[in-house]
């Protein structure tokens, strides 16, 4: 986020000016993933389709994304993208105390509100989508909320991207001083750098908005770079939380009119030595807003950065971080996690809870309108606990039992305990080690699925599996694939699909199996075999009553369909977003137990070096991208009498729409056609009962006839 009120100031004082982008021809230009998705989901916000529900990007957002890198492309320029890592005790104070999921609660209120206003409605009004944003409905203002879907798209782009240990505009400080890059894209939170002269703050297809810090300042009053650091902490920013220190929060200038906290701030040194001395001697309460002042001085004088040899440290020439850094900056996790995070190796937001010590789960996208979503919500415990055992067994003793607690929505005051310890612990159970791949040893990292895995186990000799239960093989992991082969082994065993003792398919593993090669396998028999995935239409929470539909279980597999292909601009359903909560929120825990799996592993399995191969470990892990809600929309109306070419007319726009429409249905039949045969494997197998297998026959029929 931005210094408060600094835009606006700048926008008055026109500060901005343009460059052309040909002036940065050949260059390496970082990019604050925070501010360039708050930009361009701005541009974005009055288009309906910006409003997907869903934790993937909005299709016109991505529209704006592919579009400014073909931009880029066409300049010769290089992006870099540096997403926002750990959050720091600074902008949080009560991060280490309690969660306060207030807001939360909230949110989920005003979607309620925003979906009874949307459904009233025949047409996607402005009004509607600005309580849709208002409302958490609208996810990219910061990278967090997409992170998945947006480095997978980077990926698949071919772009660069790392993680910041904590913050992003820091680390692009960093590179730009070392003159990894040329230039930097980013809030105005990059001017507190000494050395950060100018900023680009956003940009077209020609030109870009430069910020100068010399001209800045001079319309500040002729600041210095301390001053000025003084002021934005005071005015409000990253790292106070955005929070306004007092007397600043309601500023008055001598004329009594209404003035900005970044003008009041630098205005009262005409009284002040500094501004710490405004702040700290103001009202009853000084004490509390100095030692706040305070932490956030010292959280950007020592904020970590990424170092090029790979160590973790603040910006050169600071000088040696304080023993209480704890206190404005949370307690630090080794250099070895925040260089896995810099790789995309694990994300911030599972670290996030084990430095917070909370898991928060906030209302589904529907504002919290099923039970479902809290049935499976209470049944995440389990998964999480193994994630934070599978981790914490490779840190510090402290780590080890430390407590840990779940808060959910609907309680919020309520911290219900995770058992991070396991006796013995996981990754001792966990004895798949093979160096030797058969097949699979000379294919590239990106050809090692679930899939391949599962076939590797089925068709290898009894000899072979012998050779990785073997408890004295020291022989450690080096190749990407060896690396991704056995995480997926261990995985696959701790969800209960290899036999531990034996090396052999389970019978959910045959069924995993016969569901063949579709990133949503797992995740969808996750759900299966919790009760999650029938053909019953969710239970009302918050509504009277879900409309009818011709299938809800053909509903609830769409909501794992990820689709990209053009902008959508029809209508959403409210229970296709529902259920597009609980494929994000599964996919997620799955995706946190991978990470977990992988981390023990090269803690205590693999010797992997630091090189650019990490990273590219990195980018071949799999469940990367949270599904999109926008396959549950278009099945839902085809499932309610809709005729594809119906759907393409209100969908989508152009010649393309019907190619668009009957790609999404392929692409879900497919899926379908997948976790039926998997169903029916599972039936013979004993594994599901008869209704629930006639549950699918029947889902099986309506998908032949309807869609």
């Amino acid at each position: 986020m931005p210094i408060k009120s600094l835009d606006a100031f700048a926008t008055e004082r026109r500060l901005f000016k343009p460059q052309a982008l040909s002036a940065l021809n050949g260059s390496i230009l970082g990019i604050d993933a925070d501010h360039y998705l708050s930009v361009i989901s701005a541009l974005a916000a009055t288009y309906p389709q910006v409003v997907t529900g869903g934790s993937s990007l909005p299709p016109k957002v991505r529209d704006v994304l592919v579009r400014d890198l073909a931009t880029l492309k066409a300049h010769k320029i290089t992006p870099y993208f540096v997403f926002r890592g750990l959050p720091a005790a600074s902008a949080n104070p009560h991060l280490f105390k309690q969660y306060d999921l207030q807001n939360a609660e909230m949110r989920s209120q005003r979607r309620q509100a925003a979906w009874n206003q949307y459904e009233a409605s025949s047409e996607a009004e402005h009004a509607t989508l600005a309580a849709f944003h208002d409302a958490g409905l609208n996810p990219v203002t910061n990278s967090a909320a997409v992170f998945r879907s947006l480095t997978a798209l980077l990926a698949e782009h071919q772009v660069e991207y790392s993680v910041a240990p904590y913050y992003a505009w820091a680390q692009l400080a960093y590179l730009l001083s070392t003159e990894h890059i040329d230039a930097v894209l980013g809030p105005s939170e990059l001017l507190l750098a000494p050395h950060v002269d100018k900023i680009l703050v956003t940009m077209d297809d020609k030109n870009a908005s430069v910020l100068s810090k010399k001209a800045l300042l001079q319309e500040l009053g002729g600041l210095t770079h301390e001053l000025f650091v003084e002021v934005a902490l005071a005015a409000g920013c990253d790292l106070t939380g955005n929070y306004t220190f007092p007397p600043f929060e309601h500023p008055i200038n001598v004329i009594g009119q209404p003035t900005t906290p970044i003008r009041s701030a630098a205005d009262s040194l005409a009284q002040y030595p500094s501004v710490y001395t405004a702040v700290a001697t103001y009202g009853a309460d000084q004490g509390v807003f100095a030692t706040r002042f305070r932490r956030a001085f010292a959280a950007l004088k020592f904020c970590p950065v990424l170092h090029a040899d790979g160590h973790v440290g603040p910006l050169p020439n600071t000088g040696d971080v304080p023993n209480d850094s704890h206190d404005f900056l949370g307690q630090r996790l080794p250099d070895e996690l925040i260089y896995y995070q810099n790789a995309g190796l694990i994300g911030p937001d599972l670290l996030s809870v084990i430095v917070s010590g909370f898991a928060a789960e906030e209302a589904g996208l529907d504002g919290d309108a099923d039970i479902e979503y809290r049935t499976l919500v209470k049944k995440l415990p389990e998964t999480y606990s193994k994630c934070l055992n599978l981790i914490t067994q490779a840190l510090h003793r402290y780590y080890h039992y430390k407590k840990y607690n779940i808060v959910y929505f609907w309680q919020p005051e309520t911290e219900n305990a995770l058992n991070s310890q396991f006796q013995p612990a996981l990754y001792v159970g966990l004895n798949w080690k093979a160096d030797k791949l058969e097949g699979l040893s000379s294919k590239p990292v990106n050809d090692i699925t679930v899939s391949s895995v599962l076939d590797l186990v089925s068709n290898s000799s009894a000899d072979w599996k012998k050779a990785t239960l073997t408890p004295n093989h020291t022989v450690l992991l080096s190749t990407n694939t060896q690396i991704l082969a056995n995480t997926l082994l261990r995985l696959l065993q701790l969800e209960g699909y290899i036999d531990s003792k034996t090396h052999a398919l389970t019978k959910w593993g045959e069924v995993l199996q016969t569901f063949g090669n579709e990133p949503a396998a797992l995740p969808l028999l996750s759900l299966l075999r919790n009760g999650l995935l029938d053909n019953k239409p969710l239970t009302p929470q918050s509504v009277t009553a879900f409309p009818p539909s011709a299938s809800p279980l053909l509903l609830k597999v769409a909501a794992f369909v990820n689709s990209t292909s053009g902008t959508y601009r029809g209508r959403f359903s409210r229970q296709a977003l529902a259920m597009s909560s609980i494929a994000a929120t599964q996919t997620r825990a799955t995706r946190w137990l991978l990470e977990s799996t992988l981390f023990s592993l090269l803690s205590f399995a693999a010797d992997k070096g630091r090189d650019a191969s990490v990273y590219e470990l990195g980018r071949a892990l799999p469940f990367a991208t949270l599904p999109s809600s926008i396959t549950g929309n278009v099945v839902d109306q085809l499932l309610r009498g809709a005729s594809l070419e119906e759907v393409a007319k209100v969908c989508y726009h152009g010649d393309s729409a019907a190619k668009i429409v009957s790609e999404q249905v392929a692409q879900f039949k497919a899926v379908w056609q997948s976790l039926f045969a998997a169903v029916e494997r599972a039936h013979k197998l004993d594994l599901v009962s008869a209704d629930v297998h006639k549950q699918f026959a029947d889902g099986n029929d309506v998908c032949k006839n309807k869609l």
